[in-house]
């Protein structure tokens, strides 16, 4: 303990009694650690045993003379409450620190949330945009797949005058928004002049003069959240090939022999011109011995 910057030394604490010790139990204390550190009871460590024999020896001279008693305990008891004034400051500057620290170490898990929740958002709105790429990606893949298949079948002239470069999609929204020719017009015409636009329910189906404007808006639209566009097939041509049959450009180009009904009855009638052709004698008019003949003839 320390008094006015002066180092007080615990005599109470030396003889091991309390501050409130009575004379007799001050005299039994001295003589019991007299006896502990007289240097002839410790002659291993005579040099430490001999001063503490020598404090103890003050301790009880300062404790047994009232007087000398007196301005020890009042200075003891300044010492006292400066140490317990620095023991509470001591302890309200930890509390101080341990807050200061706490919030510090809270503001840094914040501040790493903060960061992780960021990276997470972030990685999230990649994968998201990742994501939606990707389905642009295969939304135009398909598209493309159902134009190569949609070019594959060539729609003959019909009644309304529309020739094999015309083009017809299909067009559904959501259910909810609403439409009409006019808006439905206002939408598709910047693709090409639309020949017809009917309407039925949430449904539409468009065809354009040329294939070129459908194939266009199939590609542009496709990717159009509020609308769902398909090319539409020759139906005719969809029969045929369900049964098996190959269109007359398709078999003609992998397949030189390939002949329809109609060729053969509109080019084998002259016995003359067969005969000329193949070789083949006038009465041998069944068709598919004809073919055979041909293929025969060409080899």
């Amino acid at each position: 303990m320390s008094y006015r910057g002066e180092q007080v030394v615990n005599l109470y604490a030396l003889l091991e009694i309390q501050y409130d010790a009575a004379a007799k139990e001050i005299r039994k204390a001295y003589r019991k650690m007299s006896l502990k550190w007289h240097p002839d009871k410790n002659p291993n460590n005579k040099e430490f045993a001999s001063q503490k024999f020598d404090e103890i020896t003050k301790a009880y001279e300062v404790l047994t003379d009232e007087k000398q008693k007196k301005e020890y305990d009042a200075k003891l008891q300044v010492a006292r409450e400066r140490e317990a004034k620095w023991e509470a400051a001591n302890a309200e500057i930890r509390s101080m620190r341990e807050k200061l620290e706490k919030r510090e170490r809270d503001a840094d898990n914040n501040r790493l949330k903060k960061r992780r929740k960021t990276e997470e958002d972030e990685i999230s709105k990649k994968n998201k945009e990742r994501i939606k790429e990707m389905m642009k990606e295969i939304e135009l893949e398909e598209a493309e797949k159902e134009i190569r298949r949609a070019s594959t079948f060539s729609t003959t002239r019909s009644a309304s005058g529309l020739s094999k470069e015309s083009g017809t999609i299909k067009v559904k929204w959501r259910k909810g928004d609403k439409h009409t020719k006019e808006s439905l017009s206002a939408i598709f015409e910047r693709y090409g002049t639309i020949a017809s636009l009917t309407m039925k329910q949430r449904a539409a189906t468009i065809t354009y003069y040329k294939r070129r404007s459908a194939e266009d808006c199939l590609l542009k639209e496709i990717s159009n959240p509020a609308l769902k566009i398909k090319m539409v097939r020759d139906e005719s041509t969809d029969t045929k090939l369900a049964k098996g049959e190959p269109s007359r450009s398709e078999g003609a180009k992998s397949n030189p022999f390939a002949f329809s009904m109609a060729d053969l009855k509109s080019n084998g009638n002259s016995a003359q011109a067969n005969e000329a052709q193949t070789g083949i004698p006038e009465n041998f008019t069944n068709y598919e011995d004809d073919v055979l003949a041909r293929m025969l003839g060409k080899q």
